[in-house]
C-alpha cells in the first residue's frame, strides 16, 4: 500500500482542504512543519513517510484564477519524487499548462476535463498521466459528465462506466476514486465500495489510489482491503493521527 501526501496550493501556499468548501480553506497548521511554502512543506511530507510519489492540487489553477505551476515544479524538483499534478486539465489545449519536468505527471479529473476527446490529449504524454473520479457525496463532481454519454456514461453515478473509458482512452497508469466532501472531515473515507468495483474492472497494471478522509492505519488497511493499491493522505499527517515510515 503506497501513502501518496497531498498538497492543497491556493494563492501559492498550502492549504488545509475541507469538505470540498474551497473558499473556506486557510493555510495549514502542522505537526511536521511550521512552513506552508509549497517546497517545504513537501520536503516534510517526504521526510515523515518516506513516500516516492506526492499529490498536488493547483487550486488556482482547477478554479480558473491563474496557476501555481513554478512551485509545483520546485516541489518536483527539490524532493526528487513522483508529482501527481491536478492542474484543472479540462480541454486539449491545456496539456501545455502541465511544466515539463520529468516528475511530473498530469491528472485528468472528471470535474474538468471536458469530455473524451479532451482527455485523449494526455495519451502519449512524456510521463504518463492519471485519471481522476472526482466526487462529491458519491456522486460525479462538477458539469461534465454529460459529455461522457456517447461512450456509456448513463448517471452521475455511472463510476465504473467512467473508470473504464477513462483508462481507455488516457492511456493512465492509475485511477483516482476522490470525494470531496469526505476530505478532512475526520468522518473516514466513503469510495471503498467503489474501489472495489473499479478494482475489479482495471487490468493489474493499472492502480487504483483512494482518497477522501482517511483518518488513520485503521482507514488504510481498510482501502487495501477493498483494493487499493494507494491512498491520498494531508489532515492525518499533518495533524499526526498517521504516522508513517
Amino acid at each position: 500500500m503506497k501513502i501518496i501526501p497531498v498538497l492543497d496550493v491556493l494563492g501559492g501556499v498550502v492549504v488545509r482542504a475541507v469538505g470540498g468548501q474551497r473558499s473556506a480553506y486557510r493555510p495549514i497548521t502542522s505537526l511536521l512543519t511550521t512552513s506552508v511554502v509549497p517546497e517545504n512543506v513537501a520536503a516534510a511530507l517526504v521526510r515523515a513517510t518516506g513516500s516516492d510519489t506526492l499529490y498536488v492540487a493547483d487550486l488556482d489553477a482547477i478554479l480558473g484564477h491563474g496557476t501555481n505551476a513554478a512551485a509545483v515544479a520546485r516541489v518536483a524538483e527539490a524532493c526528487g519524487t513522483t508529482v501527481y499534478l491536478d492542474c484543472g486539465y479540462g480541454e486539449l489545449a491545456d496539456v501545455k499548462r502541465v511544466p515539463a519536468h520529468a516528475n511530473i505527471v498530469p491528472v485528468v479529473g472528471s470535474e474538468t476535463v471536458r469530455g473524451p476527446v479532451a482527455a485523449a490529449g494526455v495519451r502519449g504524454f512524456p510521463t504518463g498521466s492519471v485519471f481522476s473520479i472526482d466526487l462529491f457525496n458519491g456522486e460525479l463532481f462538477g458539469d461534465h459528465w454529460r459529455e461522457w454519454e456517447s461512450i456509456g456514461v448513463t448517471s452521475p453515478r455511472s463510476i465504473v462506466e467512467i473508470a473504464r473509458a477513462g483508462v481507455e482512452i488516457t492511456g493512465a497508469r492509475a485511477v483516482i476514486l476522490l470525494d470531496l466532501a469526505a476530505v478532512g472531515t475526520g468522518n473516514g473515507p466513503v469510495v471503498a465500495d467503489w474501489c472495489r468495483q473499479v478494482r475489479r474492472l482495471l487490468p493489474a497494471g493499472v492502480a487504483v489510489i483512494a482518497g477522501g478522509g482517511v483518518r488513520n492505519e485503521e482507514d488504510v488497511r481498510r482501502l487495501e482491503d477493498a483494493g487499493a493499491d494507494g491512498v491520498l493522505v494531508a489532515s492525518a499527517l499533518h495533524d499526526g493521527a498517521l504516522g508513517v515510515k
